[in-house]
């Protein structure tokens, strides 16, 4: 989602961490011996540029570890950095 609204917008700030980096989709096919095959149907792009980002990843511009301990009482330090841009 993230690439899209920055290949569009791109004087949007992302704040936070690097992202993941999956950017393929799978799926799974069984079998009747109880063996089963997973393998790739698609791939993630981002929208207007195309960029893969499988293994990839996407880099915020402000990079801001969430503080776990401080979400979990109901405070979101990433969110209130993206209020005060």
């Amino acid at each position: 989602m993230i690439g899209g609204i920055k290949d569009y917008f791109p004087e949007t700030i992302l704040i936070g961490e690097k992202t993941f980096g999956k950017g393929s989709v799978q799926t799974i096919k069984s079998y009747l011996d109880g063996s089963s095959l997973k393998y790739t149907v698609a791939k993630w792009f981002t929208g207007k540029t195309r960029t893969g980002i499988d293994h990839v990843g996407i880099e915020p511009d402000i990079t801001l570890e969430l503080d776990q301990t401080r979400f979990e009482n109901g405070y979101d330090n990433q969110l209130e950095a993206a209020k005060r841009q």
